[in-house]
């Protein structure tokens, strides 16, 4: 299984067109899956897909255009992330064939047991606000943690978006 970019959204980094000859390479090589994600640290505090707060599932999965384009083109399993957010969105994207798996990252940070509460039936969004502040935390060298939800437990008001 590997994780790549659908694109690096730097000059010069990997293209969309340059992540699917990349995936087919890996489909002949016989992969088992590919994780479609995108971005680097050094693509600035802003990638045009990435909106920001979602706060409406019409704003969620920031690599749907490369998702479609990669289906198109390769026929590895392919794993999703980035932006997703409710368990609608998430279950669109598999009953779609969008993708045919679904990751997570930022919303299992706030919600660790997130998957168990859908599972249980309560499928309403992730409380991740999406602000990133989490992945500030270890760039400081901290543990990786939600900042928002740490707050929250220690009676403090939240961080202001």
């Amino acid at each position: 299984m590997v994780k790549m970019n659908s694109e690096d959204f730097v000059t010069g980094g990997l293209s969309m067109e340059e992540m699917l000859e990349v995936a087919a390479m890996l489909e002949s090589a016989g992969i088992d899956a590919i994780e479609l994600s995108g971005g680097t640290r050094y693509s600035g505090g802003y990638i045009p897909v990435r909106p920001g707060r979602l706060d409406a599932e019409n704003m969620e999965v920031y690599y749907l255009k490369a998702a479609g384009k990669f289906k198109e083109r390769v026929k590895v399993p392919l794993m999703l992330v980035g932006g997703i957010r409710s368990y609608a969105v998430a279950e669109r994207i598999i009953s779609q064939g969008i993708a045919d798996y679904v990751s997570m990252s930022r919303p299992l940070i706030r919600e660790p047991d997130l998957v168990n509460r859908w599972k249980s039936g309560d499928t309403g969004k992730t409380k991740c606000l999406s602000n990133n502040l989490c992945f500030e935390k270890v760039k400081a060298g901290e543990e990786l943690y939600c900042v928002v939800e740490k707050r929250l437990e220690r009676g403090q008001n939240p961080p202001v978006l």
